[in-house]
């Protein structure tokens, strides 16, 4: 789910309970939040871990994935312990841009993440060098 923003570029707290709510009524079983697409690069560590924090609290009983995208693999897996703690029962995640083209930081940053001890790690996007040039 994207999060809302007003004209001012901060997220619309609002919209975002009816985004959720609109979404519970057309029968997700799970909502990924902060998407892990262009958007997650804008906030700041601190407000993408506010979002899945807001959303939870919006979504009640929908199950939550917490979407993550870290400049590093520390940044990243103190998201994922952020997203945990807030009740998300997954994390999903992107490797950096910086990275993406080097197999070795690619399983290094996953590393660090999956050191963090979440029970379930949802990989987004494979690389080019996986061979998905999408």
């Amino acid at each position: 789910m994207f999060a809302p923003v007003d004209e001012t570029g901060k997220i619309d707290v609002e919209s975002l309970h009816r985004l959720v709510k609109l979404y519970q009524g057309n029968g997700v079983s799970a909502i990924v939040v902060p998407v892990v697409a262009s958007e997650v690069k804008k906030p700041s560590l601190f407000e993408r871990a506010w979002i899945v924090t807001e959303t939870i609290s919006a979504a009640q009983k929908t199950p939550m994935i917490g979407g993550i995208l870290g400049d590093n693999g520390d940044s990243a897996a103190r998201l994922a312990e952020s997203a945990m703690k807030t009740g998300c029962c997954a994390v999903m995640y992107r490797a950096p841009d910086k990275v993406v083209d080097n197999a070795p930081k690619v399983f290094e940053y996953f590393g660090m993440i999956a050191s963090a001890g979440m029970e379930s790690l949802i990989v987004q996007n494979f690389p080019f060098w996986a061979g998905d040039s999408t």
